[in-house]
């Protein structure tokens, strides 16, 4: 018997049992709102770089900007800037 108001638990049981029903329909012993919900794997881990890696990008870096014809202040500064934007993320 309805009361008339809306009865998101219903709703949200119904919707769940749409769900296991088709993924028994497949075959499948897994839900496709099981699978939705399952946490995301975590990201694979960057190698280290080892600290003589790191200066011979940096400069290459650095040439390179001095090459596109920038002074040497602003080829540093342009390095820095990249550096310290490299090491937040």
């Amino acid at each position: 018997m309805s009361n008339g108001r809306n009865n998101n638990m219903d709703g949200l049981s119904a919707l769940l049992g749409l769900a296991a029903l088709a993924g028994l329909a497949d075959g499948d012993s897994v839900s496709p709102l099981a699978k939705a919900m399952k946490p995301a794997a975590e990201p694979p881990k960057k190698p280290e770089t080892s600290p003589l890696e790191t200066a011979k990008t940096a400069k290459t870096l650095y040439d390179s900007y001095m090459d596109a014809g920038f002074t040497s202040v602003q080829s540093f500064d342009l390095l820095k800037l990249m550096l310290s934007k490299g090491m937040n993320k």
